[in-house]
């Protein structure tokens, strides 16, 4: 059963995870301040493994899907991001 997902939920849903991923972790040093940050996919794309090389173009879904098998990509820019 293919899966069809909004762009606007999954990168809130990356956003989420990845400020608790950078919350919760342990600091490199003794006495380093943890802080939140907050990024937004800069991209995204779905891949449809009979045509690699073919891009889905605008369409406003990712889809990630078993047979046919497609996956979907998040690309993120982090910036001020130290450690």
């Amino acid at each position: 059963m293919r899966r069809v997902l909004s762009r606007a939920p999954i990168g809130l849903l990356c956003v989420a995870v990845l400020g608790a991923v950078l919350t919760v972790l342990p600091p490199g040093t003794a006495g380093a301040a943890t802080a939140t940050v907050t990024v937004a996919p800069d991209a995204d794309a779905t891949v449809a493994q009979a045509t690699p090389t073919t891009g889905m173009g605008s369409d406003p879904t990712l889809q990630v899907d078993q047979s046919p098998v497609l996956e979907s990509y998040l690309h993120f820019t982090l910036g001020g991001v130290t450690g």
